[in-house]
């Protein structure tokens, strides 16, 4: 299972989201005889398997690229998992878990392998939020290519200068803001807007209009908690794409 999300925002093809291999290599399977074919037989079972899981890792390579996975959970046979890692892309090791028994259970419960796919997902994304919140600490601290608060965050979306927009859980959900028809027509009050030629300037949730002014310039959206060490003022920040 690949886990991700589509950071592409160009026109092009669908990304692929699923694929299948299928091998017509034989034998498959190990026969475990005696014989004096035993040990070609083997060797051909062996090397048909690498190939196998070769094909797996270069199918993989290609979705993962599709749709910018950073979780790849890997289940089945015991024997085809390590021939599988051995083919990964270096890139994508880092993003890769194998699931414990190879994910084969005797009682065959979805419930089991549901709650290590839960398990190795809540583990990816709190080692991304922890990373995100230190390079943005870091930027904020060096003034360099970070916004804190809510008036420099909506300053830095009106510029299309923000990569990604970080919404921790100690925001205002109650508050609203204005936006008018482009995604970077966003401000406090709508007096902003009007100076920037908007005629009819809208109000609605604050959420609202930094989501739309972040997805519609490209930008991720990421959400924390609050309490989290590094998280923005106001529960409102952006790492930028450049300083001013």
């Amino acid at each position: 299972m690949c886990s991700g999300q589509r950071s592409d925002y160009t026109t092009g093809p669908d990304p692929v989201e699923a694929g299948v291999v299928q091998s017509e290599r034989w034998p498959e399977h190990k026969t475990g005889r005696g014989g004096w074919a035993t040990k070609r037989y083997d060797a051909t079972v062996q090397n048909n398997w690498n190939e196998n899981a070769k094909d797996v890792a270069v199918t993989l390579e290609k979705i993962a690229a599709d749709i910018d996975a950073r979780l790849i959970v890997a289940a089945g046979d015991t024997k085809a998992l390590p021939l599988l890692e051995e083919h990964l892309a270096t890139h994508l090791r880092e993003f890769y878990v194998r699931m414990p028994g190879g994910g084969r259970h005797l009682d065959g419960s979805d419930e089991i392998i549901a709650e290590h796919v839960t398990e190795a997902i809540s583990a990816r994304v709190a080692k991304d939020t922890l990373q995100l919140l230190e390079t943005y600490a870091e930027k904020r601290g060096q003034h360099d290519r970070a916004a804190d608060g809510v008036a420099a965050t909506i300053d830095s979306l009106r510029r299309a200068q923000v990569a990604t927009l970080i919404l921790a859980d100690t925001r205002d959900t109650t508050a609203t803001a204005f936006f008018g028809p482009e995604p970077v027509h966003a401000a406090l009050t709508p007096q902003e807007l009007l100076d920037l030629g908007v005629e009819q300037p809208w109000e609605a949730p604050l959420d609202e209009v930094l989501a739309r002014a972040a997805l519609g310039t490209g930008a991720e959206v990421r959400f924390v908690g609050g309490g989290m060490k590094h998280a923005p003022t106001e529960g409102v920040g952006a790492l930028l794409r450049y300083a001013d």
